[in-house]
């Protein structure tokens, strides 16, 4: 049934407005325009944005709700922005509404097929996923860093129960991120280490004098890609910029690879639909969507 089906898609276009008969949908990554093209009224083209039609724009679908086409490679928050987007109670009347409903519910079915058979396990695929491993069970750690490559961290290095304490020169950030994220924070030149011997440094600062309080077992985790000529005292766990661009590297290399296979898995699920809709005898089962 989804031979007229069309998808206006734009990453640049992020104004929501509403465009009848179509149906949007926008995440943080793109704004969508969704519709039949039996639809009256219907716009087959859409000026910024481009146009997929017919099994295409079902397969651009499919990617981008299973977390293909997200920055981060695999994502499910994607999958929960559809589900909370596409309930019942956010779509159109009937017999669009009943068009869209069928709509997800075929992307949740083929996207959990992708996921459980293809998507197990994908590694860390960020700074901060990869911070979060390298901590292991450690409940205390320290964020040097109150800037985006800080803020992109926190939320990891808190998984598990961990405690963060902020530790940045910029009073407004700091406190920003303090309150944002119900953590303690403190001025770089006021850090103490007797509880918080493990430390995250996201910032382009030199640490020379704050990591002399390292002892065995010590963890450091060095996001700084220009580490400043700081020597590393002897001891410590230490994990450089250079081994977790390796490792991020690495993960985007297996990426690359599963890719290329997704690309044959979602051609034989969309054949499947396409067949599935054949074998019916008259293919009454697809009501019109001739009105809004």
């Amino acid at each position: 049934m989804w031979e007229t089906l069309i998808v206006h898609h734009s990453r640049q276009e992020r104004k929501e407005r509403s465009i009848e008969p179509l149906f949007q949908w926008k995440t943080c990554q793109r704004s969508l325009y969704i519709g039949d093209q039996r639809q009256a009224g219907v716009r087959l083209q859409l000026p910024g944005y481009d146009t997929w039609k017919g099994f295409e724009a079902y397969s651009l679908l499919l990617e981008i709700v299973s977390g293909l086409q997200s920055s981060l490679f695999g994502e499910t928050e994607v999958m929960h922005q559809f589900k909370v987007h596409f309930q019942a109670e956010n779509l159109p009347a009937a017999p669009f509404g009943d068009y869209l409903a069928r709509l997800r519910d075929n992307l949740i079915e083929d996207s959990k097929y992708i996921r459980r058979n293809y998507m197990m396990n994908l590694g860390d695929q960020s700074y901060g996923g990869i911070a979060h491993r390298l901590l292991g069970s450690r409940k205390q750690v320290v964020l040097i860093g109150s800037g985006q490559l800080a803020e992109k961290t926190l939320p990891f290095l808190q998984k598990g129960g961990r405690k963060v304490l902020i530790a940045a020169r910029n009073p407004v950030k700091r406190a920003e991120l303090s309150r944002r994220y119900n953590c303690a924070a403190v001025s770089l030149k006021d850090l103490e280490f007797e509880q918080f011997k493990h430390v995250v440094i996201a910032a382009p600062v030199s640490v020379a004098e704050i990591l002399h309080w390292s002892d065995q077992g010590s963890c450091v985790v060095d996001l700084r890609d220009d580490n400043l000529g700081d020597p590393v005292p002897a001891g410590l766990e230490y994990h450089s910029f250079a081994h977790i661009l390796e490792t991020l590297n690495q993960t985007r290399d297996r990426h690359q690879l599963l890719r290329q296979k997704l690309k044959h898995v979602i051609a034989e699920l969309i054949e499947k639909r396409r067949m599935a809709r054949v074998e019916l005898i008259h293919g009454w089962e697809d009501i019109p969507c001739l009105a809004v």
